[in-house]
């Protein structure tokens, strides 16, 4: 059973990893008092761009704040990166509400893992060339993922999980995210 939860858990770390979606909060305040503007509904611009400016997602959307005033939203599908310039970043991602621009930051890690997603295969070849790994007893290759785990039974059960991403136009992994502990 204890088995089952680890793979399933590997299993839900891989799907996470393969959406295109990218998460985007922001804040709305009101600008004569400074208060949260909560529960209200705005129309809100969101576009993603390279380093050129050029446009690779616009969307425009109706969202409501929360209590504290914060705005959540999905920006992108599955296909919003497929023609992107990858030879252009930095992405930045920017938000226009009720058409004033509140913000335009750099897009980190996840959609340029996504792109490595299609660029080539993870092998154990390539594996076994990077040293520095930190790998475990057990790992798994899923397109340009690398989870690599174990489980310790010393005084009760411990489990140690590290996800890395190889970007095969450079010959890097980076490590996405790591869990050491106890599952129950």
């Amino acid at each position: 059973m204890k088995r089952l939860i680890i793979y399933a858990i590997i299993l839900t770390g891989i799907s996470l990893y393969s959406s295109a979606q990218i998460g985007y909060q922001v804040s709305l305040l009101n600008n004569a008092t400074g208060e949260p503007r909560a529960d209200e509904t705005v129309t809100v611009e969101i576009a993603i761009t390279d380093s050129n400016g050029k446009a690779i997602c616009s969307e425009r959307k109706s969202a409501t704040t929360n209590d504290f005033g914060v705005l959540s939203l999905t920006v992108g599908n599955s296909s919003t990166f497929t023609d992107a310039d990858w030879s252009a970043l930095p992405f930045f991602i920017s938000a226009t509400v009720d058409g004033t621009l509140i913000g335009r930051s750099q897009i980190l890690s996840v959609p340029v893992a996504e792109h490595a997603n299609h660029t080539g295969s993870l092998t154990e070849e390539i594996v076994k060339r990077h040293p520095k790994l930190t790998l475990y007893s057990k790992h798994i290759i899923q397109g340009n993922t690398l989870i690599s785990y174990e489980t310790r039974y010393d005084d009760g059960i411990y489990h140690e999980i590290k996800y890395y991403h190889y970007f095969p136009e450079i010959d890097k992994f980076i490590e996405l995210d790591e869990y050491h502990g106890d599952f129950l």
